[in-house]
């Protein structure tokens, strides 16, 4: 079993977990892009998130790149 980074919430993760025969739910994902990575305090990425931090994570990410781009188009 796979822990969250981010809630420490225990999910099954077919990518690191040897009891899965599945691939994980996250590779239908699109690729995280490197400003998605979230870091730990080594400057290292942090691993596995859950289904639900990682949407909410993904969801604030996109809110800030659109505010981004409105704040340079006025």
């Amino acid at each position: 079993m796979s822990h969250c980074s981010q809630c420490g919430a225990t999910f099954s993760c077919g990518m690191v977990d040897t009891i899965s025969a599945q691939r994980c739910w996250c590779t239908a994902l699109p690729t995280a892009s490197k400003s998605e990575l979230v870091l730990d305090a080594n400057g290292q990425a942090k691993n596995c998130m859950c289904e639900k931090c990682l949407a909410v994570l993904r969801a604030s990410r996109a809110q800030q790149r659109l505010e981004d781009k409105l704040s340079q188009t006025s």
